[in-house]
């Protein structure tokens, strides 16, 4: 796909549970080559999907998985998990989940706006959930860029965690029920 600007009309989105056996395939291969240049470790990042997949304590959580509508290609990741790398237990935070593991898996589509659409997705669907759930709720993510996200809501708080040799800080965002 070579559009600079992505729709989600342009996307298929699948959930790793649901992906079939082809786009499952793509996806591994995907992940298995990220780099820390990627903000991520190629094994270790696929070892971190398959056991958070295995381990969703319920249908809210799971890993989304954002394809080409007429190729299929696998092209980009999010995933809404209830914690991620043991941070929000490590750091007694209460919270409804993490939203981790959101990724432009094809290099060469980076920066022309996907990121954007899967942050939408993912926004819409936390949003939702906390719509059904009803009242208020926390929800974080971590980064190493705590200033691009403020503008997605998320507060930048002075906790940090390590991850690829690196800190990244948590970040916050509340969530109000629309009802």
């Amino acid at each position: 796909m070579t559009s600079a600007q992505y729709e989600l009309g342009d996307l298929t989105v699948t959930t790793y549970r649901e992906a079939d056996a082809h786009t499952r395939s793509a996806f591994q291969a995907l992940v298995l080559r990220l780099t820390p240049e990627d903000g991520e470790n190629g094994p270790d990042t696929w070892q971190w999907v398959l056991d958070n997949n295995a381990s969703f304590p319920s249908e809210l959580y799971d890993t989304f998985i954002f394809s080409h509508r007429i190729t299929g290609e696998v092209l980009a990741t999010g995933t809404f998990t209830p914690d991620d790398r043991g941070a929000l237990r490590d750091n007694k935070i209460e919270a409804l989940g993490v939203l981790g593991f959101v990724n432009v898996l094809r290099r060469d589509l980076r920066g022309r706006g996907l990121g954007r659409v899967v942050w939408q997705f993912l926004d819409t669907h936390v949003q939702n959930i906390v719509n059904e759930l009803g009242g208020e709720h926390q929800v974080y993510l971590f980064t190493a860029n705590p200033s691009l996200y403020a503008r997605l809501g998320f507060e930048e708080l002075e906790l940090k965690i390590a991850y690829l040799d690196a800190e990244e800080t948590i970040c916050r965002k509340t969530y109000v029920s629309a009802e």
